[in-house]
């Protein structure tokens, strides 16, 4: 009897230990588990991050070759643009330079803003301009006794100038334009143009440059009569 009871005891024990040793197994393999699931979304989340950060990485980059890209047009425009003004400024001082050194020809002329008259010199009193413009009037009521040069145009040509009475710029078909004049009136004197080249002139056909703001239709009686004068021209040689 007892024998048996020692049986039965030590199987209990037996089936217990089992039990133990299973209860201990199974939470050693859920802790295994838990570990290796643990290190598992560690993982992941360190590569999640990784692939974040080149992403990040790969758009600073992005963003900064496409503001660089951005400033390198701008500059190049910016260059272009200067240079395109750099180039304007430069025509316009030679254009200016080329008037002040008298450098202008009967074939640049026009480009550079004149217009160009043909036609002969002539120097004349007043009586023989009179004479000239084949026109009944007292010299004393146009002038006081001084020379004149105009250019007496091949035929009749178109003048562009500007009207003595302020009401601005005009075209006429005129036979002449003066070109220089002397007269001392006393208490004041008329004085355009250089009497002395076109003395040297006259009588020669030439073309005559001058720009529409220097020519003047006159509003009274002056000399030449009813036509137009420059008070600054340019004898193209």
């Amino acid at each position: 009897m007892k024998t048996r009871q020692l049986f039965k005891s030590l199987i209990i024990a037996g089936v217990c230990a089992f039990a133990l040793a299973a209860a201990l197994g199974c939470s050693s393999g859920a802790t295994a588990s838990s570990s290796a699931s643990s290190e598992t979304s560690a993982s992941s989340e360190a590569a999640s991050a990784e692939v974040a950060s080149s992403e990040s990485a790969s758009s600073e980059a992005a963003s900064t070759e496409a503001t660089a890209s951005t400033e390198a047009v701008a500059s190049e425009a910016s260059s272009s643009e200067a240079a395109s003004s750099e180039a304007a400024s430069s025509a316009s001082q030679e254009a200016s330079a080329s008037s002040a050194d008298g450098e202008i020809t009967a074939e640049n002329a026009e480009s550079l803003g004149y217009q160009v008259f043909e036609g002969t010199v002539r120097v004349c009193s007043a009586e023989e301009l009179i004479e000239l413009q084949n026109i009944d009037i007292d010299p004393a009521a146009a002038g006081g006794g001084g020379t004149y040069a105009v250019l007496v145009f091949d035929e009749p040509t178109d003048v562009t100038g500007m009207s003595a009475d302020g009401s601005g710029e005009r075209t006429e078909s005129s036979n002449m334009l003066g070109i220089a004049e002397y007269t001392d009136y006393e208490s004041f004197v008329v004085e355009y143009g250089d009497l002395d080249a076109c003395k040297a002139l006259d009588g020669q056909h030439v073309k005559v440059a001058a720009q529409a703001d220097n020519i003047m239709f006159p509003s009274d009686v002056r000399f030449p009569i009813g036509q137009p004068s420059a008070n600054t021209s340019i004898i193209l040689q």
